[in-house]
């Protein structure tokens, strides 16, 4: 990934601080994170995220990445999907 922080970058500035310790927190206990907080989208909507992720670890025990899944909670229209291909 060519910046690991661009999700933090696109936080909302009021969940970022929370969700932010709470995802050093889940790393330093080696447990599962797991946060519901905003995003800012490309077109400047807030979007409600989902997140769940833990970290894999190597052979020796060292943090290798995260690995996880972002669900959109947000029933805002995503005006590309509703083109003919879903008619």
């Amino acid at each position: 990934m060519a910046d690991p922080v661009l999700w933090v970058k696109l936080m909302h500035p009021d969940d970022r601080d929370r969700v932010v310790e709470a995802c050093n927190s889940a790393n330093r206990a080696r447990q599962m994170f797991r946060a519901d907080y905003r995003m800012i989208a490309r077109d400047g909507r807030v979007v409600r995220i989902h997140d769940e992720a833990s970290v894999v670890f190597g052979p020796r025990g060292h943090a290798l990445c995260w690995q996880g899944t972002m669900l959109v909670l947000s029933s805002t229209p995503d005006p590309v999907l509703q083109g003919s291909a879903l008619d």
